[in-house]
Parts: structure tokens; sequence; C-alpha cells
């Protein structure tokens, strides 16, 4: 039986590469295969780090839960947001 070309694509999805820019993604839970402990020991549980609904929408389909965003771009895309926000708040 041929699976349909969605699940093809989630079958080649590399969980060590960021889903937006596939670049290393450095996910430290993925590389130790979610050993205990690891999961807080990953940059993304930095208080510095945050992931809004808009920055996980834009992963794609395939890629949702089977790869991790790198930090540059969750970095990226809070940069972008606050300067945004900025221009909001300096336009009023």
């Amino acid at each position: 039986m041929r699976q349909s070309p969605k699940a093809e694509q989630a079958l080649n999805v590399d969980p060590g590469l960021c889903p937006l820019c596939k670049e290393n993604n450095a996910c430290i839970s993925l590389s130790c295969s979610g050993s205990d402990g690891a999961i807080e020991q990953c940059w993304c549980k930095s208080p510095d780090i945050s992931f809004p609904k808009d920055l996980l929408d834009s992963v794609p389909d395939e890629a949702k839960a089977r790869a991790c965003i790198c930090q540059e771009c969750a970095k990226a895309y809070q940069v972008a947001n606050t300067a945004a926000d900025i221009d909001k708040e300096t336009s009023r």
C-alpha cells in the first residue's frame, strides 16, 4: 500500500533540522532521545525564548511535533515582533 504524499513528507522530516530555515536546531531533547532531564537542559527552556502561536503555526504541517525550531529562528521572530510592537506603540 502506497502512503499519501503528506505521510511521505512527514517521514522525510529530519528532527535535527529547523523546519523553518533547515539549519541544525541544536535540540538537546531530540539528540538525547528524551532521556531524563534532557528537555529541561535544552536551550529552548531559557526564559529569554518563547514560541508564540504564530511562530509555531509557521512550521509546515509535516514537521509539527517532529522537528524543533532553532534558536536563531525563535530569536529572529521575537526581534521582528518586538520591533513591530514598538512601531505600533509609537504610531498611536
